[in-house]
C-alpha cells in the first residue's frame, strides 16, 4: 500500500493518480475544517490555525516547483499560471497599483518619472526598478525592495 512517500509506492499508475487526485492544496478533510463544517473537531479555532500553518509550509514548496517548472517545462508553468491567475495577476495589478502611486507623488513633487529607456535593467523583470540589481525570483526582489524603501538607494 501506500508507504506515506509517493516514490516508494508500489502500486499501479491508476493507482497513484487517484491517490494524487485527492488535493491540491487541501485534503478534503482540511477544506472541511477551514469552512467550519466539522461538527467532531473539539477546538475548531486551533485546528484551523493548525492547516493555515500546513498550507503556508505547502505553498513554499509550490513556489519552489513553480520556479522548476519555469525552467524545465515552462509550458506548464505559463499554464498554471493561466489557471491560478484567471487573467488577474495580482503581482502585475500590485506592482502597476504601487508604479501609479509613485507617478502620482512624482507628479505632486513636480518632478518627471523616468523614461523606461532610461531604467536600467527594464527588459529583466527580476531587476530592482530603482538600482537595476538582478534577483533569482519574486520573494528575493519582494525582499530587497522591503529592504531598501528609499527610491534612490541605488543611485550615487
Amino acid at each position: 500500500m501506500y508507504g506515506g512517500n509517493i516514490g516508494l509506492y508500489m502500486g499501479s499508475d491508476s493507482d497513484v493518480a487517484l491517490h494524487m487526485d485527492r488535493r491540491a492544496l487541501l485534503t478534503e478533510r482540511e477544506r472541511e475544517i477551514l469552512r467550519g463544517d466539522a461538527s467532531d473537531v473539539q477546538n475548531l479555532a486551533a485546528y484551523q490555525s493548525k492547516i493555515r500553518t500546513r498550507v503556508k509550509r505547502r505553498l513554499d514548496r509550490l513556489e519552489a516547483d513553480v520556479e522548476l517548472l519555469a525552467e524545465v517545462e515552462p509550458e506548464i508553468a505559463q499554464e498554471l499560471h493561466r489557471r491560478i491567475c484567471n487573467g488577474h495577476d495580482g503581482r502585475l495589478s500590485t506592482l502597476e497599483k504601487e508604479i501609479q502611486r509613485l507617478h502620482d507623488r512624482l507628479d505632486e513633487a513636480g518632478l518627471d518619472a523616468p523614461e523606461p529607456d532610461e531604467t536600467e535593467n527594464h527588459d529583466d523583470p527580476l531587476a530592482c526598478p530603482d538600482c537595476g540589481e538582478p534577483f533569482d525570483s519574486f520573494e528575493e526582489l519582494r525582499e530587497h525592495m522591503d529592504n531598501n524603501p528609499d527610491p534612490d538607494h541605488g543611485q550615487d
